[in-house]
């Protein structure tokens, strides 16, 4: 990823396995071999499929994390960033969630998802920067899905 100023201006996630390389431009949308990429539309919390990272997350939260699987049509852990944003990018997933934010593992993702058309913000709800390390990271396809899926992941935060 490229940052200026605190912000994520462009970024690239490139997959040497498997030939293919995202790239997004703020403001330019994010492309993949020359079409654009289109983040997939949110829905009700049942119907949804995405990645449910909770590795980072303190142990009675991971545990109750966990339990929520079973709410969502499916969940997946690929246990590498960049193949889940990508993931979230080709329409394999619609939401995604991290509660570590090293810039390395989401600088580029977050940018390209929201390029993509996708709702991209912390656990609280603020806007994510790439030097933000902590404090989360939350991903949906529109706004109004993003809240349901903060509502029932964590619903004591403000």
């Amino acid at each position: 990823a490229l940052a200026v100023g605190g912000q994520t201006v462009a970024g690239w996630i490139y997959d040497p396995m498997g030939g293919r390389m995202a790239v997004a431009q703020r403001g330019q949308g994010a492309w993949m071999a020359g079409q654009r990429l289109t983040a997939l539309p949110g829905g009700p919390v049942p119907s949804l499929r995405g990645s449910l990272s909770t590795k980072f997350f303190p142990p009675e939260e991971k545990t109750r994390l966990e339990a929520l699987r079973p709410h969502f049509a499916s969940t997946y852990r690929l246990f590498c960033a960049a193949h889940e944003y990508l993931n979230l990018l080709t329409g394999k997933g619609q939401f995604a969630c991290y509660n570590r934010t090293m810039p390395w593992d989401h600088a580029a993702g977050a940018l390209a998802y929201a390029e993509a058309g996708g709702h991209v913000a912390r656990l609280d709800g603020g806007e994510y920067h790439p030097g933000d390390t902590d404090g989360g990271i939350l991903m949906a396809g529109d706004r109004d899905t993003w809240a349901d899926l903060r509502h029932l992941l964590f619903p004591d935060v403000e």
